[in-house]
């Protein structure tokens, strides 16, 4: 097996026990894009199925951020933020305090609505967004 299919098949192992938290570390890491993709999709139906509490331990904030209700930011072992993506997203001037890096999309999108003001908050701009955000383009356009 590949490193990715290695890293699938001990994902799968941990999904199918039926515990009511899953905590992960990096568990998209070694996964080509569709891989990517697809444990992302599955773990959003394992929480809104099954009810399932899940802490996902990582550095890409983009896909942190595709998935997450929720968002607590670490720096030097402190916890410096927790919210909403929406909120710690807009927090611009703390996150490059501690070195994260906002995913583009949310910096273009961001800019966007500065510039375009109440224009951009209707559905042509929200549909804009989400599909700037990797929304299924069917659904975003």
């Amino acid at each position: 097996l590949s490193g990715g299919e290695k890293r699938r098949v001990a994902l799968a192992s941990v999904f199918a026990m039926d515990t009511p938290v899953l905590l992960l570390d990096e568990p998209t890491v070694g996964l080509d894009a569709s891989g990517r993709r697809a444990v992302m999709e599955l773990l959003k139906e394992i929480n809104q199925t099954k009810g399932r509490t899940i802490f996902w331990v990582g550095h890409d904030l983009t896909e942190l951020a595709a998935i997450a209700t929720r968002l607590v930011v670490f720096c030097r072992g402190e916890i410096v933020m927790d919210g909403t993506v929406s909120q710690v997203l807009a927090a611009e001037e703390e996150l490059k305090a501690c070195g994260v890096i906002r995913p583009q999309v949310k910096s273009i999108t961001q800019g966007l609505a500065k510039k375009y003001g109440s224009a951009w908050h209707s559905p042509a701009g929200s549909r804009i967004a989400a599909y700037l955000s990797g929304a299924d383009m069917e659904e975003s356009l």
